[in-house]
């Protein structure tokens, strides 16, 4: 919450939820979701609207591309280990962004998704 009576030149609440879970689905693969909403309330700074993108949710769009007071977004994404350096990876992820619940629709949502690979340069 931030508010004047602690020194905030703004009032307004964020309220943050993010849900994970991972499933071990082999020695070498791995499935993980992953669903976020962070939605605010009352007179919020642009800098601090919820922001859409970046390295780790919806990756593919640059952080704060879309930004509204609400938003909402799920990714499930699968690891594979290739060997002890490197490990092969599949995402896709859904969300959007809106100025209130009621206003979020399918039309809005944006999708991404991609392959890769993470090295490891350190032994194990």
């Amino acid at each position: 919450f931030y508010t004047h009576k602690l020194g905030s030149q703004y009032h307004y609440s964020e309220h943050l939820l993010d849900l994970r879970r991972y499933l071990t689905l082999s020695d070498r693969g791995m499935l993980g979701f992953q669903a976020i909403g962070h939605f605010t309330v009352g007179n919020v700074p642009l800098r601090e609207l919820p922001r859409l993108g970046g390295p780790n949710m919806m990756r593919g769009f640059v952080l704060g591309r879309y930004r509204d007071r609400q938003l909402w977004s799920v990714q499930a994404e699968y690891r594979h280990t290739l060997n002890r350096f490197l490990v092969a990876a599949a995402f896709a992820g859904a969300g959007a962004v809106a100025p209130t619940l009621r206003e979020m629709t399918l039309p809005d949502t944006r999708y991404a998704g991609g392959l890769g690979t993470v090295s490891y340069t350190h032994l194990t």
